[in-house]
């Protein structure tokens, strides 16, 4: 199983940037050693009402793309942001999952880390992570397949956001398993 090692260092930059009612999308170069990635680099790129996800991927470093890979792994990610002192919403700690099972209901918290949207047709982080992972293997050659997803703690939904409530949460696209994703370890080091 792959771990994936954060630097201290960079999980204080995560508290201070996860600070903003906006989603923020993020990009990391993490250096292949046995058993686990560490991170090396990072990009944040916050979110707003005119700058939607869909550009997110056109704004990759361009020395990440041409790291080799044998050495290096990109690692997508995003953060459920919410301003420190704001409530938590309902599905800000969690996983967004499609509504494309018959088994769950919209809004319904599923398994303590997953979140089954309540918009109709979204695909949630499930569905934005497999489009990541398509994208990259089609249109750059690269096995893009794990991502850092950065949300207040799961169950501290109705409470007020502080930076003692980020978490982190590493997976991997699993395409054959519930809600696509693998959940990978983390450590901070």
């Amino acid at each position: 199983m792959t771990s994936i090692i954060i630097p201290a260092a960079l999980e204080q930059a995560i508290k201070e940037n996860f600070d903003t009612n906006y989603e923020v999308g993020c990009f990391f170069l993490a250096a292949r050693e046995i058993d686990s990635l560490v991170i090396r680099e990072h990009l944040f790129i916050p979110f707003s009402e005119n700058n939607v996800s869909a550009s997110f991927l056109n704004n990759i470093p361009p020395h990440f793309l041409s790291a080799p890979e044998e050495e290096y792994e990109i690692v997508t990610g995003h953060m459920h942001s919410r301003k420190y002192g704001d409530q938590i919403e309902s599905f800000d700690p969690y996983w967004t999952i499609p509504q494309n099972s018959s088994l769950y209901q919209p809004g319904e918290i599923v398994d303590g880390k997953f979140f089954v949207t309540r918009k109709e047709r979204a695909q949630g982080d499930s569905g934005a992570l497999k489009h990541w992972t398509e994208y990259f293997k089609t249109t750059r050659f690269k096995e893009v397949d794990k991502t850092l997803f950065i949300h207040p703690h799961y169950g501290s939904e109705g409470r007020q956001m502080t930076p003692d409530l980020v978490s982190i949460t590493a997976y991997r696209y699993a395409a054959n398993l519930p809600f696509n994703v693998e959940e990978l370890h983390i450590m901070i080091k």
